[in-house]
């Protein structure tokens, strides 16, 4: 095989066995466990009694970036019938894992520190990883509960949040008429660092291998 064909097939053979649609957080390893968060860029009301309405609202704002594929989103909000600290997983029976921006940037170490006033990073990038300030309706009070009135669905207004903010004003700044369109946060179910397959990771030695051998004979 001619050099340059080799190195063409080696190339090609590296990408294949290291591409797959999920980006994780640099400084996690194989097995770790996270959570990924972001503000839609899109934007609706807040007049829906229904929390799937909204879940499925922050799920096709995902579906625009294709490193998403397959990863599910739940909304930050509430409903007179559901919270927003258990529509998505993050109460006390929830999975307690690091959630990060798709940038890898560190908002949270786990549940607690989502619900304490806070963050560690305001939430303010998008699915495409672009800067959003501005309204976000959460129908939530700061601990994730639709406390007293105002939930998402409820009425002629709503709470929203801050995109951005670090502090509890991340999830509940004041109220809004629900009517207008606004952002949202989307918070995706646990997802783990993949190991590599022991195919994969013989391919990729084979490949490097080969590499090797090639450079080696080009110097001689």
């Amino acid at each position: 095989m001619k050099q340059s064909s080799f190195l063409a097939v080696a190339i090609m053979l590296i990408a294949i066995a290291t591409s797959h649609a999920q980006v994780d957080p640099p400084g996690l390893n194989p097995g770790d466990q996270f959570r990924y968060v972001f503000v839609t860029s899109t934007e609706r009301d807040a007049l829906s009694t229904s929390i799937a309405d909204y879940n499925a609202f922050v799920n096709a704002a995902a579906s625009n970036n294709a490193n998403l594929a397959g990863i599910n989103f739940n909304v930050i909000g509430s409903t007179e019938t559901v919270d927003a600290i258990d529509n998505t997983g993050t109460n006390a029976a929830g999975d307690d894992v690091p959630i990060y921006m798709l940038d890898g940037t560190l908002v949270a170490t786990g549940n607690a520190d989502l619900w304490d006033g806070d963050l560690i990073t305001g939430i303010n990038l998008d699915e495409n990883l672009n800067t959003v300030t501005g309204r976000v309706w959460t129908g939530s009070f700061t601990d994730g509960t639709d406390i007293n009135d105002f939930e998402l669905g409820s009425g002629n207004l709503a709470r929203y949040g801050s995109s951005g903010d670090q502090f509890g004003s991340w999830v509940f700044e004041a109220v809004g008429a629900s009517g207008l369109s606004e952002n949202f946060y989307g918070l995706s179910d646990t997802l783990t660092v993949a190991v590599p397959e022991p195919a994969t990771a013989s391919l990729l030695l084979l490949s490097s291998v080969g590499l090797i051998g090639f450079r080696r004979r080009r110097n001689v």
